[in-house]
């Protein structure tokens, strides 16, 4: 707490200031900021998520799934689901890539490469 009129701190259960002592003086507390440590993992999955679309595609998209929900989970920030969410369907998606391109080069080896082996 702090001094109305001095504005110096004043120690933990004492009522008066020991500048301003005898008389009695009226001491204002300070509000304590508190900081949402999720707030940044919300965020910082939301830009993992938009980001695993275009570069590193499974290794952000993985982080914005383990920080989307973290942060989703302590606070149930909107933030935090909506990195979370862009995580599964960069993955889902990522997945689906893959397979369509191992489904691709079986088919050309097998046709096309195949083919001409023969002559």
């Amino acid at each position: 707490m702090y001094c109305k009129n001095c504005g110096k701190e004043i120690p933990e259960g004492r009522v008066y200031c020991d500048e301003c002592a005898p008389q009695e003086v009226h001491v204002e507390e300070q509000p304590v900021k508190h900081v949402d440590p999720s707030t940044g993992k919300g965020l910082a999955a939301l830009i993992c998520g938009i980001a695993s679309f275009f570069i590193f595609g499974l290794v952000l998209a993985i982080v914005a799934m383990v920080l989307g929900g973290q942060a989703a989970n302590t606070a149930g920030e909107k933030m935090g689901k909506v990195g979370k969410t862009l995580g599964i369907v960069s993955l889902i998606l990522w997945i689906v890539s893959v397979v369509f391109l191992v489904i691709f080069y079986i088919f050309y080896f097998a046709f096309f490469v195949g083919m001409y082996s023969y002559y």
